[in-house]
């Protein structure tokens, strides 16, 4: 995958053209590495270069070279944004969501598949591993270091889960 999500243009912000971003990102610092966003379009990702970013409550302020008034900037409204994977700084011990979606959560004493990750949600405290089991049901599980062992991209998620997530007491 070349392009990644990476936040919404969810509106404007006064009339020079700066527009709120939600950022789905870790945090605020990655988008100050990064010098180009994309915004798909019908003839594909059209790239703006980012000249601005800061934050703003729990969103970030942007501004996009060339949208330098409020009516254009009011044209990239709702807007998913996307960044280039190879642009994306990532530590060695961070993987990316795209990556994990799909891999098979196996227990990492006995071996037992769980099921498969189908989704990653924020909760309220940490992010929470959603897991489609063989029997169709969905179990949800923290996605907190202490229960995850090690995850194989393109493998399998490793895990030591908390005592009656996957079996009853």
């Amino acid at each position: 995958m070349e392009f990644l999500e990476i936040g919404k243009i969810i509106n404007t912000h006064g009339i020079k053209g700066d527009m709120k971003m939600d950022p789905w990102c870790d945090s605020f610092d990655v988008l100050s590495h990064i010098d180009h966003l994309f915004v798909q379009n019908e003839n594909g990702h059209c790239p703006y270069e980012l000249v601005k970013t800061e934050p703003y409550k729990q969103f970030a302020l942007i501004h996009f070279r060339g949208v330098d008034d409020q009516s254009t900037a009011e044209k990239l409204k709702n807007k998913i944004v996307y960044v280039q994977r190879e642009k994306l700084p990532l530590a060695e011990d961070r993987v990316l969501i795209a990556d994990i979606i799909g891999l098979s959560v196996v227990d990492a004493k006995s071996g037992e598949v769980y099921g498969v990750l189908t989704d990653v949600l924020d909760g309220a405290a940490q992010q929470l591993y959603v897991i489609q089991r063989p029997d169709g049901s969905t179990s949800y599980m923290p996605a907190i270091r202490e229960f995850i062992d090690r995850i194989v991209l393109g493998g399998q998620i490793f895990v030591t889960p908390p005592e009656g997530l996957f079996h009853a007491l």
